[in-house]
């Protein structure tokens, strides 16, 4: 009987292939994602004759990519299911249904068999999810994103004494620091090696695979950001005493031999980084859109009768010579001249289609924060309202 086959596709994309099945997880081949401020360095069409099962860690558009499964479900002509977390709001599972897969919801913390080779568990936390693959009677821990609580890594640690996969978010993904802060960048490129190192020393895996880091800032406003990532190159040079696989487009996995491979693969990420990157001015968006989609989200919180709400703040513009004024509680909002605004209530500066994302769409507030194209100025305010936006989507 032959082995299964696990292959690198892209970004956090690999697949896990035997005899005439395929399982692919979290695809995303094309196209940005995060209110277009995220890229790929390099898009893919893998083979999708032998697709079976289709696995969503989660919800973020770089793992679950929309455009990506139209294009699946248009390239194939067989039944393709899409396995998903169990929760409460069924948004994803009816659009998964909606493009014609079949869909299965599986609930946390419990091992489920998908076919004669493959089983999976899946460990929830805030907006994130880690799977858990075993693969014949190889284990694999797709912790990718997902900072796991104490209470997990000890949960999967006793279920599956022995990981021999272990694949790991390494980079910059989100806000940490405004982009004059260099002492907060720092820190936060510190934190995701402690971070890598923690678990790793927790798993004990025998093979760390870095991965779900394979993009650039593709935006005016965040574009700061690829001077501030942690390369595939500074992983190799801090890990290297680890068991480290590092994994270029197409590579099928190793369990041996994997280290003459490893190096010739950080000269590829080495160019591939190195490419000239396009990055995207910001649109400018009209007050009235502005204010229209902030009376929707007024309406939301009046028809939910949420409360407490955050208090009066500001938002500034790097694109609009007026400020934006919103109160929660009393449902209000308007443009506003600067002679008029009191600085103390400035939560933040940001570009105005940014904010338009922000009122716009359910997951604005997750998303306003991933893509890192403002600057913060009273912390306070900044936080509460993106946390009471976000409260409102129920997941």
């Amino acid at each position: 009987m032959s082995k299964a086959k696990i292959t690198f596709i892209n970004h956090a994309c690999f697949t896990i292939e035997k005899d005439d099945e395929m399982a692919i997880v979290d695809p995303w081949f094309f196209g940005k994602v995060f209110n277009n401020s995220w890229s790929l360095m390099r898009e893919t069409t893998p083979k999708l004759d032998k697709l079976k099962y289709i696995f969503i860690t989660h919800e973020h558009p770089d793992h679950l990519h929309w455009p990506t499964l139209k294009y699946i479900k248009e390239n194939t002509n067989h039944e393709v299911s899409v396995v998903f977390g169990l929760r409460k709001n069924k948004n994803v599972v009816e659009n998964i249904r909606k493009l014609g897969f079949l869909c299965a919801e599986i609930p946390p913390n419990t091992e489920y068999k998908i076919n004669n080779f493959l089983k999976v568990s899946n460990y929830p936390t805030n907006h994130d999810s880690a799977y858990i693959f075993v693969v014949d009677d190889v284990v694999i821990l797709n912790q990718n994103d997902c900072h796991l609580s104490n209470s997990q890594c000890l949960a999967i640690k006793q279920k599956y004494p022995k990981i021999d996969v272990w694949w790991m978010q390494f980079s910059l993904a989100g806000y940490y620091a405004n982009h004059d802060d260099e002492a907060g960048l720092s820190k936060a490129r510190e934190h995701h090696t402690e971070l890598i190192e923690n678990y790793f020393n927790f798993f004990k895996p025998n093979i760390f695979v870095p991965f779900a880091s394979f993009v650039y800032f593709c935006k005016q406003y965040n574009s700061f950001l690829n001077n501030w990532i942690l390369s595939v190159e500074d992983i190799y040079n801090t890990f290297k005493h680890l068991p480290l696989q590092i994994l270029y487009y197409d590579d099928q996995l190793q369990l041996e031999n994997f280290t003459e491979r490893t190096q010739k693969n950080l000269q590829k990420w080495k160019k591939t980084f190195d490419c000239q990157k396009i990055i995207l001015e910001h649109r400018l968006v009209s007050d009235d859109e502005i204010i229209s989609e902030a009376d929707k989200m007024l309406n939301d919180i009046k028809q939910l009768n949420k409360r407490p709400t955050p208090p009066e703040l500001i938002f500034q513009f790097y694109d609009k010579e007026s400020f934006f004024k919103i109160d929660c509680a009393a449902l209000t909002c308007s443009f506003v001249d600067e002679k008029d605004v009191e600085q103390e209530k400035i939560a933040g500066i940001l570009p105005s289609d940014e904010l338009y994302s922000f009122f716009k769409f359910p997951w604005g507030a997750d998303t306003l924060n991933i893509t890192s194209c403002f600057e913060i100025k009273n912390s306070s305010l900044w936080r509460n309202m993106l946390i009471f936006k976000d409260q409102l989507y129920e997941r």
